[in-house]
């Protein structure tokens, strides 16, 4: 199983591993011609699943709505091109990979460097705080969470090849 790990946000982090390495990047939420064709590129790369950080429920209801819209864009992508979808709660693979000394780190500002430094240490390059989360992302998914997440419909239908005549 190949995870990409996706941050969704206005400008969506994502990342999965080829046999080059681990690929980063990020693209906007609202171009869906460019969201379609990382993961057309993904699925061409032999990802099969994605895992995607769901929306936090905080008091702000118009973040919310623009996050729930975005992840419906980036699920929806994801589908289109075959990619099996799940979705993580943040504080579960936060909670799993990014630890000091076995404690989970508190603080937004904290949680951005070790999520960095977590990145790094398994092999990305990323650029940006949102690709380093999608790093970290993958890798829960791939290693311990997929089992734990909450699919978001039906296995996609694989395109099959016409049958020879």
């Amino acid at each position: 199983m190949n995870v990409i790990g996706v941050d969704p946000a206005g400008k969506t982090g994502y990342a999965y591993r080829t046999r080059d390495g681990w690929k980063c990047g990020a693209v906007s939420a609202f171009n869906l011609h460019a969201l379609l064709a990382v993961f057309s590129e993904a699925a061409s790369a032999g990802v099969t699943d994605a895992c995607v950080e769901d929306c936090y429920l905080g008091l702000n209801v118009s973040t919310l709505k623009a996050l729930a819209n975005i992840q419906g864009r980036v699920c929806g992508a994801l589908e289109a091109v075959g990619i099996a979808v799940r979705l993580v709660q943040p504080r579960s693979w936060k909670s799993a990979m990014l630890q000091a000394g076995g404690i989970p780190v508190a603080g937004r500002e904290s949680q951005k460097a070790k999520g960095m430094e977590v990145a790094r240490r398994l092999g990305a390059s990323p650029a940006t705080d949102d690709e380093s989360d999608a790093v970290c992302i993958a890798e829960y998914g791939a290693t311990t969470g997929m089992q734990t997440m909450f699919p978001t419909g039906p296995a996609p239908r694989r395109a099959q090849a016409p049958p020879r005549a």
